[in-house]
């Protein structure tokens, strides 16, 4: 028997990553891990994410689409099977998070110079 993971709001977003590309019972806790965090994001903070995500988007692959278009993409590719489809759209909420943060500390960088 396996000890569980922990799904707490400490647990690096990395590790969850890590841990989802190599192991396939670690995906459904990975995706709810995630999902969890993209719905706690507050109106502020997914207005970042959206500036973040439209400067960063070509880095990640969608130049030019929003987060929305870009999940459905993934959603649509017909190489990918169900699990592999939920852990992309994982990653990509991921990203787009992390887009929303980088992109307020620049902002607060800027504000204080």
């Amino acid at each position: 028997m396996s000890t569980p993971l922990p799904l707490h709001r400490a647990s690096s977003p990395f590790l969850w990553s890590e841990l989802a590309a190599k192991k396939e019972e670690y995906y459904r806790p990975f995706n709810a891990y995630v999902r969890g965090e993209y719905k706690a994001l507050g109106p502020k903070q997914k207005e970042e994410a959206e500036r973040g995500w439209s400067i960063q988007n070509k880095r990640y692959g969608f130049p030019g689409l929003t987060v929305q278009e870009s999940a459905e993409r993934i959603d649509t590719d017909p190489e990918l099977d169900a699990d592999d489809t939920e852990t992309r759209k994982s990653i990509l909420m991921l990203w787009y998070i992390q887009a929303g943060k980088t992109y307020a500390k620049a902002e607060r960088e800027a504000a204080t110079r």
